[in-house]
């Protein structure tokens, strides 16, 4: 009796091992700032943004360009400039938000002409990526720890399995 017990133990602690790893909440979120410069021909430098869900980001986009731009993520309402009234050359702007959709975002000048969407979500031209969490498609980790879950249970569960065979009575 005393074997399963141990048995049925050690296989809950695996499985919420494996729930931890997979689901743990970030203990807190970061205060974090990207500047972005506008440059010609119609590019924004750095491209990509990076942070982790939750956090308080903040954009300072600069405008090294000689014409206007704008600054445009739709999923998160942010809007900086606009088509007819562009952050002028030499100026900058600043958006604070809270990274609270997961996944990857586009940011895109919105003149006519300076960034094309695709058709699928991406954009062509003076755009970026703002990535929140874990990229996709790509490598993701969170099916590669519970691939490692899965087989870490299976080895506990057989483990256990012999030792009560072992030590069941043979009758």
């Amino acid at each position: 009796m005393r074997i399963r017990w141990l048995a049925t133990v050690l296989f809950v602690l695996v499985i919420s091992s494996t729930h931890a790893t997979l689901f743990v909440p970030r203990a807190s979120a970061k205060d974090v700032t990207f500047p972005v410069e506008m440059l010609a021909p119609n590019r924004f430098s750095p491209d990509l943004i990076r942070v982790d869900p939750g956090d308080i980001v903040t954009i300072v986009v600069f405008n090294n360009d000689t014409i206007g731009h704008t600054f445009d993520i739709n999923e998160y309402g942010i809007h900086l400039g606009t088509s007819s009234s562009p952050i002028p050359r030499d100026e900058n702007g600043t958006v604070t938000f809270t990274a609270d959709l997961a996944g990857v975002f586009w940011f895109f000048c919105a003149i006519p002409g300076h960034a094309s969407p695709r058709g699928d979500g991406s954009y062509s031209g003076m755009a970026g990526r703002l990535i929140v969490g874990i990229e996709r498609p790509g490598a993701d980790l969170a099916l590669l720890y519970l691939i490692g879950g899965g087989v870490a249970a299976v080895v506990a569960v057989a483990a256990i399995l012999v030792l009560i065979r072992r030590r069941s009575p043979k009758g």
